[in-house]
């Protein structure tokens, strides 16, 4: 990792640490939430990526977040 002015290089055993804990947990929460609550996360999030895609950053904040039931 090249080093930038002002800045410590990072831990890459830490960061692979971190990296794996991550990924355990979205393991962890995608099985506990229903098909059609995942869906409703993925439609969002391709609305605001491509919202972003767009230019249209005011037009990624209005799109509306699916809601906890």
């Amino acid at each position: 990792m090249p080093k930038r002015k002002g800045t410590r290089a990072k831990n890459p055993a830490a960061v692979a640490l971190g990296r794996k804990g991550g990924l355990a947990r979205a393991a962890t929460v995608l099985e506990a939430i229903s098909p059609e609550r995942r869906q409703a996360y993925a439609a969002y999030a391709a609305q605001v990526r491509w919202a972003k895609v767009r230019g249209a950053a005011k037009a990624a904040a209005k799109v509306k977040k699916p809601t906890e039931e």
